[in-house]
């Protein structure tokens, strides 16, 4: 049975974590939570997609990271607050929420 409906009914909500986040913090934690130490290698992101343009070119097309790299510097900050109105949405801070998530992911390994 869906609950709230008639405020959510044909309507579409972003539903993004309690509080913005950089990727590098993210992978930290992660990092953190699996034990294991996280080192960055910062690029200026034109020397980036210049390689990545490069192994595409080497590879004849069959590397393609070209998007990927562009993916990394765009903005992924999207409000919750229709959400919260509409139906109470009340997201988990990123921190507490990885930890079940990595906990899952070293419980399924050891199977």
């Amino acid at each position: 049975m869906l609950t709230h409906e008639a405020e959510t009914a044909n309507r579409d909500f972003d539903l993004s974590g309690g509080e913005p986040i950089e990727l590098r913090e993210m992978l930290r934690i992660i990092g953190k939570e699996l034990g294991k130490e996280v080192r960055f290698v910062s690029c200026p992101f034109p020397i980036a997609y210049a390689g990545a343009c490069a192994l595409w070119g080497i590879s004849f097309g069959k590397s393609d990271y070209r998007e990927k790299v562009q993916r990394l510097c765009e903005p992924r900050a999207y409000s919750h607050a229709d959400a919260m109105r509409a139906f109470g949405y009340d997201p988990a801070v990123y921190a507490e929420g990885v930890k079940d998530e990595v906990q899952e992911y070293l419980n399924m390994k050891k199977r």
